[in-house]
Formats: structure tokens, sequence, C-alpha cells
């Protein structure tokens, strides 16, 4: 969880920043002095000092003095009524990222925190055009379906901060008002932050009487990718509340069993790199990929699917929990310490899963053990395929092909059949060869494999937690 220390006299400022980051993972300390936020920076290593300029026992230029005795580099920045407080040179040497007079625009430093904490995250470079995004969520404009009876307020964005109401909860959403915007490139409508969930229960309503009426299958896939992808940001970048976890629970399954209805395996592949969102794409394909294997190795237990598909949709969460700047490097080009912290997120994951009312064990295990491979040279732990739960052999398969055939910020990536060869000559007897067996057959057809597929109970290995 990323930590902030507010040092400022006012509970008023407290009181702002703690309800402007309370739907985000991130934890605010608060000092009334320079004293005290002094120990609060032994106690808790701040990601993010926030503070005003004049304190009751002495001004700024005091971090000089933190910096120096504590080795911190941490970035400050700065609230004040005051201007021209300070030199751009003694800026650079405090590691002063910006000033905002007060009052602030909670917009602008929400912003500001988001853009130093998750810079290098799909979602939110998008949301950070976004005026409002403590308040409102945004929904791609192209995704309404014209006619569809809408069960929460729908808002547009006027000017820079101004939303107006466009349509009450329980009216036909406006064809002509759409396409009107459509037509002067209008990206987004908004609806409240706590109607989101009402907005996940129409996705679903939708996708089941999609064929009966007959809508466009590719509209229907605009819907549902702009909602999963809208519930990953929330899983992957907020705090994660019994609410959230409860959406992407409605969610997952049915919007999926739709696009494999319509789609074939490689036209997935493509809608996914067509997509600027590795995050999504990411989680989504490796989802997506887990899910199909497994029915490809017969099994058709529903709730068992459901736990597969969302293992894959949660296998990175920890990495939420990591600067993503490290994330996006070449491998080559990270440190020895950086890797160790990126290789801590399958443990990170498992904990943050714990704390989640209603997901189950076999999904927390497959989040600590989706690295692990079957000599023993994974981590975190470095256990063989006998200690290994077989969705978690799975999945290992799937994020290899997903890592290989979806484009992302590090690694060439390449077709289907490419992976295939790739992850033959060099993975090898690291994967478990059944789950590579049912990925052939899926990506090269059942007549082109010749190996056989043999039967495994899926929930060996499961046990308690400890064994991972």
């Amino acid at each position: 969880m990323r930590k902030i220390l507010l040092i400022d006299p006012s509970e008023d400022i407290h009181t702002t920043l703690s309800e402007l980051l309370r739907p985000y993972s991130i934890k605010l300390t608060w000092a009334k002095n320079l004293a005290d936020g002094e120990t609060q920076v032994l106690l808790s290593r701040p990601d993010l000092i926030i503070s005003e300029a004049e304190l009751p026992d002495g001004h700024i230029h005091k971090f000089r003095h933190w910096r120096d005795d504590l080795n911190l580099e941490t970035p400050i920045m700065v609230i004040t009524a005051k201007t021209n407080i300070i030199s751009e040179e003694e800026s650079k040497k405090l590691n002063i990222q910006s000033y905002f007079q007060k009052p602030f625009s909670k917009d602008a430093i929400l912003k500001k925190i988001l853009g130093l904490f998750y810079k290098n995250t799909p979602l939110h470079k998008e949301l950070m055009d976004i005026k409002g995004v403590e308040d409102y969520i945004p929904i791609k404009i192209e995704t309404f379906l014209m006619g569809s009876t809408i069960p929460y307020d729908l808002y547009i964005q006027i000017g820079k901060e101004k939303k107006i109401l466009l349509a009450k909860k329980g009216a036909h959403i406006p064809y002509d008002q759409i396409t009107r915007y459509k037509k002067k490139k209008l990206e987004y409508l908004f609806l409240k932050r706590e109607d989101f969930q009402d907005y996940v229960g129409f996705a679903i309503r939708v996708t089941k009487i999609a064929k009966k009426k007959k809508i466009n299958p590719k509209k229907i896939q605009k819907l549902l990718r702009n909602t999963t992808e809208l519930i990953v940001g929330d899983l992957y970048i907020n705090d994660i509340s019994p609410e959230v976890y409860k959406e992407a629970h409605l969610f997952a399954h049915a919007s999926f069993q739709a696009i494999i209805d319509n789609d074939t395996f490689a036209d997935l592949m493509i809608t996914l790199n067509e997509n600027d969102n590795f995050l999504y794409s990411h989680c989504v394909g490796v989802a997506m990929t887990s899910y199909l294997i497994a029915k490809q190795m017969g099994w058709v237990n529903d709730s068992l699917l459901f736990q597969v598909f969302l293992a894959g949709l949660m296998h990175d969460i920890g990495f939420k929990e990591i600067d993503h700047s490290i994330f996006s490097k070449p491998r080559i080009e990270q440190s020895k310490e950086e890797r160790q912290l990126l290789e801590s997120h399958p443990t990170r994951g498992a904990d943050i899963l714990r704390q989640i009312p209603g997901v189950t064990p076999l999904v927390i295990q497959v989040c600590m053990q989706h690295h692990e491979d079957c000599i023993g040279t994974g981590y975190p732990k470095g256990i063989k395929k006998r200690k290994i739960t077989p969705v978690a052999r799975l999945l290992y398969v799937a994020e290899i092909f997903a890592e290989l055939c979806i484009k992302n910020p590090r690694e060439i990536y390449h077709t289907p059949f490419e992976a295939i060869e790739i992850m033959e000559e060099q993975y090898g007897d690291r994967m478990d060869g059944n789950y590579f067996i049912a990925l052939k057959k899926l990506i090269l057809g059942e007549k082109n494999v010749e190996e056989q597929l043999k039967q495994e109970d899926p929930f060996a290995n499961t046990g308690h937690l400890k064994i991972a």
C-alpha cells in the first residue's frame, strides 16, 4: 500500500485529503508540525510528503536536514497560501515536485498524486485527462446501446469540471444526443462512482439478451471490454473493497462466455492487441487462456471454471503495491533489488486476496504459485510440480503464452503459432506438459496434435495455504 505523510496543522486539509484518497490504495498519516513529521518519517518511511511551507515550529527549509541525515529521497508536494516561498534550485535539492496554492483544486492534487504513484499505469494515463475522477466513472460513449433503459443517472462533462445530467435512471439512452456527441468526437459519458455496480449489472443483462435480440456482437464486445477494463482498473489500482470484488465476481463469467461465443481464439488475441491498456490486455488474456485450457482439459464444473478465470484476472494483483516504472523496464535493465521486488508480487497478491471476503482458498493459492515451475526454479518458494496445485500449473502455461502473444512495453510480441514454438524450445520441462498439450490443441487444432491429455484432479495439492 502506498503511504503519504501530510504535515499541516489544518484539520480541514487532513479531512479533505482523507476523503479524496479513500477510494485508492493509499494510506494517509497526519502530523501537525515538523517535529511530529520527522518522527512519522522515521516510523513509516512514506512514499510522498505533502506539507505546508510555513509550520508552527519552522519552515520547509528544515527538510534539507532530513534529506541529509536520513538519506531521504521522498518526493515532496507543497500546499501553501504563500507565493514564491523557495527558489527553483532549492526546490530541486529538496525534491519538491509541485506547489499547490490554498485553496487547492481537489482534481489537480489528486491527479498529481496518482501521476506520481501510477504514472506508467495505462488506465490512469487515460483517467488523468478526465476531471472529477474521485466522484465519477468515465464510460466510453461508443459502448452505449441505443434504446436501452439505463439503471443509473448518466452525466456529460461541460467545460473543465462541470457535469450535467444527461439522462435519469429508468430513462432510455437518448439516441439523438449520443449520436450528436459522437460526431463532436466526445469520448466519455459519466456515472457516479456509487452507481458502478448498477452499470455492471446492466452490462450482464445486455449480454444475456444480446443473442435473442440479434444485437451486433461487436457492439456487445465493446460494452464488455469497457466494463472489464474498468473492473480491472479498480482491482489493480484502487483499494479492493468487497464491493469491487463483487463486481468482478458478477461480471467475469457472463462477459467472457459471451465474447468466446462470438469470436475465434485468434480473433480474441487480435482484439486484445488492439487495446492500448497493457494491464487490461494481459490480465484478461491470462484469464481467458486459462479458462479455455481448462475447458480443453474437460473440466466442466462451473464453480471450478469460474475460479480458474478469476485467478487469471487477479493473478498479478500484487503489482498494485509496486512502482509501475520498475515493471515497465526490460528485464535486462532491472537491478537485482528491482527484480527481487517484482518477484515479491505473488506473496503480496496472496496477502491482498486473503483480506477480501469471498475469495476462495484456491484463487489465493493460484495467485501465490503462478510463477512456480515444475523443476523448482520458479518463485517465490522454488517448489516443484508435486507441491503446485494443478490450476497454478495451468495458469503458468497461460501466462507464458499471454506474455509472448500480447503486446507489452518490454518485449516483442509474437503470433500464437510462434508462441507455441518458443514455449516448446525455451520452457520445456518447466511447464506441465499436460496443460501445454491442451494449449497446443487450442491453437493448432485437435487433428494436428498427436499427444493425448491425461486427466488430473484439479483440486489436488490445494490443502492448506501453508503448502505454498
